[in-house]
């Protein structure tokens, strides 16, 4: 999927969220970049969930809004090429 692509062009400062659970750790970030083919604007935000125990993380999961890299790359139609599925009907 060589199409859909964006370029990161800076990370913005993570503020960490204690939770009551030391093992837990709540991380707000974002990015700032443009799809590759379009120049649209890729403005991202994060927020990850991340387990650690012993020192080692055995948990990340990540929240992020995937219609903000879809209007990146150019919209479904865009998708649906890249894919080779058409677009829309």
């Amino acid at each position: 999927m060589s199409g859909i692509t964006v370029t990161i062009e800076r990370m913005t400062e993570p503020t960490v969220h204690r939770t009551d659970n030391p093992e837990i750790i709540i991380l707000e970030f974002g990015c700032i970049g443009r799809g590759v083919k379009t120049g649209r604007p890729y403005n991202q935000r994060y927020i990850s969930v991340i387990t650690v125990r012993g020192g080692t993380i055995i948990r990340y999961v990540d929240y992020w809004n995937p219609l903000i890299a879809l209007e990146a790359i150019g919209g479904m139609d865009a998708l649906a090429a890249t894919l080779g599925t058409g677009g829309r009907s």
